[in-house]
């Protein structure tokens, strides 16, 4: 039979707690299991893993294999570590130190997440700080905008009061033509006249 560590999901509706169960790989996720060696708690800040150590590793020696979540939440709590070196048989002492030395870089590790945390936190407000008078500044732009529509609605206008203007010349220009036209008229009337006064003067006929 191959066991395997995985969690078991238990807690209630929106608010998940999982344990971390051996059970049979051939078992439903939701099946039997058995043994409850650890639990895991997502919910809390930061989140909580906490193993039985003794049942973990006596499952680890007999071949149980954990999924690849377990093994990063046993990573996590530094039960991965510690299992690796009593499975190389290093002595307490040894553990002990290097134990210690893991803890003071996970301590460092959470600082320095912290304070990124932090930073950009204060970018964020930074960020969000000169959005107000940019806000203030779009209805001033939005009052300019109507003022300088207003000349070209009134332009419209005076185009058409200079169009009439252009058009009386126009309106007056064909009455000039009739008064040239008789006055040729005039003058082949006056020059037939002078012409029978000659033929009656010199006696000849019409």
């Amino acid at each position: 039979m191959a066991v395997r560590l995985r969690l078991r999901r238990a807690g209630k509706k929106k608010m998940p707690m999982y344990h971390i169960v051996a059970a049979d790989s051939r078992a439903a996720r939701t099946g039997k299991f058995l043994e409850i060696i650890g639990r895991y708690e997502p919910m809390k800040d930061p989140a909580l893993v906490s193993t039985q150590e003794d049942r973990l590793f006596y499952w680890l020696g007999h071949g149980a294999l954990p999924t690849d979540t377990v093994r990063s939440l046993l990573q996590r709590n530094g039960s991965w570590i510690k299992w690796s070196l009593v499975k190389k048989g290093t002595d307490e002492e040894t553990i002990s130190k290097e134990m210690e030395k893991w803890q003071m870089l996970q301590e460092a590790k959470r600082r320095r997440e912290a304070e990124k945390r932090d930073a950009r936190k204060a970018r964020r407000k930074a960020a969000k700080a000169p959005a107000a008078p940019d806000a203030e500044a779009a209805p001033a732009k939005a009052e300019k905008a109507p003022a300088a529509a207003e000349p070209k609605a009134e332009a419209p206008p005076g185009k058409a009061e200079k169009a009439p203007a252009a058009a009386e010349p126009k309106a007056e220009a064909p009455p000039a033509k009739p008064e040239k036209v008789p006055a040729p008229a005039a003058s082949k009337a006056e020059v037939a006249e002078g012409k029978s006064d000659k033929d009656a003067e010199t006696g000849k006929p019409e």
